[in-house]
């Protein structure tokens, strides 16, 4: 791989001037997106600790972490080194001994590290921060409508699709030093340098946007069957039972409305910079696009285990030793919420099922102990 040297020669005043200004935007949008992040994650930690730490360790558990923690150590990397020009121009081969100890040299000293590094962003955040967050959803989507086959089989084949695209994209990268006309003196200002890994020259603009298209694509078919399952049911539901499960379900309606809302909104801007931006802005919201859909994902998780914590809050009026007596499956009902494919088809069934018996019970009708022994059959049925 070679590099061109810098030359001697001064450009126009007006050539430094962009290329300050959209260097500084892109490292001030990544520190707001980052700050966004970690403000977050500190106001939502005793949610956190409450709702999934303390319950069950399950399959989308580990998808929280890998979108939480695992998240927060690669954006603090990437901040940390794409924000600084150091990352670009700090010479990590010169050996100490040689009397000119590692520092800031020059642009080409630093192109070596940027180039051992330069699958590191997409590999190792953005196909992972694209593909986990459309798990959670698709997971979301297909408890939603009882765990269809065919559904969950269409996720899974349009995941691994997405996921071979992005591969394609990003394993074959290009390095190009942007390196300004002028003086090393000027041209190694903090101001000028970012760095930033680009998809390899061989692929049209349309192609590498194709990634961003079908993560669009994912989102909006994921918001539609939200909305129409949940507009669906909601209308042919009545009652105590109705009620309870048309707050679940309007509660991933919301989440799943401002997902699309941030999560589509950024990836198509996106696409529509990599068409049409300015070589310096195309990828000016991938960082923006990376942090915000996992950080919703992990919203919606948190507030799902949260709604259904809702056996702590059974009043004690309505003959509630029922719920009681079924304390150790409840909780262990509870703590799949959130956390597996199984939570919504779970809910519809106790709805459907008990909900007259609910109703009996919140009357005082006495009549209701008939049905005492079928109730406290089905509720160790469906959480066993």
């Amino acid at each position: 791989m070679s590099f061109s040297a810098p030359a001697l020669a001064l450009g126009p005043p007006e050539l430094y001037e962009v290329a300050a200004r959209q260097r500084m935007m892109l490292k001030y949008g990544m520190v707001s997106v980052y700050t966004l992040f970690i403000y977050d994650a500190f106001t939502t930690i005793d949610d956190e600790i409450e709702y999934i730490w303390k319950q069950r360790f399950s399959a989308v558990t580990f998808l929280y972490i890998l979108n939480r923690h695992y998240a927060l150590f690669a954006f603090t990397f990437i901040f940390a080194s794409g924000s600084s020009s150091y990352y670009l121009i700090y010479n990590f081969d010169t050996p100490w001994h040689s009397g000119n100890p590692p520092g800031l040299h020059s642009v080409a000293d630093g192109l070596p590290f940027m180039s051992a590094l330069i699958l590191f962003e997409p590999l190792a955040v953005g196909v992972p921060f694209t593909i986990l967050p459309d798990i959670v959803i698709g997971l979301r989507v297909y408890a939603l409508y009882r765990r269809n086959l065919l559904l969950g089989w269409i996720f899974k084949i349009f995941l691994v699709a997405e996921l071979g695209v992005g591969l394609w994209i990003y394993l074959t990268p290009s390095v190009h030093p942007a390196i300004l006309p002028g003086p090393e003196s000027l041209t190694n200002s903090i101001a000028l340098h970012f760095c930033e890994g680009l998809p390899s020259d061989s692929l049209s603009n349309l192609q590498v946007a194709s990634f961003q298209f079908m993560q669009t694509s994912f989102d909006t078919v994921a918001l539609t069957l939200i909305l129409w399952k949940t507009t669906k049911e909601s209308l042919g539901q009545k009652g105590l039972g109705s009620s309870s499960l048309g707050g679940l379900r309007s509660l991933i309606m919301k989440h799943g409305v401002i997902y699309y809302i941030i999560v589509f909104t950024s990836n198509f801007a996106w696409a529509m910079m990599i068409l049409f931006a300015e070589e310096n802005l195309k990828y000016g919201l991938s960082q923006v696009a990376f942090v915000l859909a996992p950080l919703s994902a992990n919203r919606l998780t948190i507030s799902l285990r949260k709604y259904n914590s809702w056996q702590n809050t059974i009043p004690e009026d309505a003959n509630a030793g029922v719920f009681r007596a079924q304390g150790r499956t409840l909780k262990r009902r509870s703590s799949w919420v959130g956390t597996s494919t199984f939570e919504m088809s779970e809910v519809d069934t106790w709805s459907e099922t008990t909900q007259e018996y609910v109703e009996l019970i919140l009357r005082n009708d006495n009549t209701a102990n008939d049905n005492y022994g079928t109730f406290k059959f089905f509720a160790f049925s469906i959480c066993d």
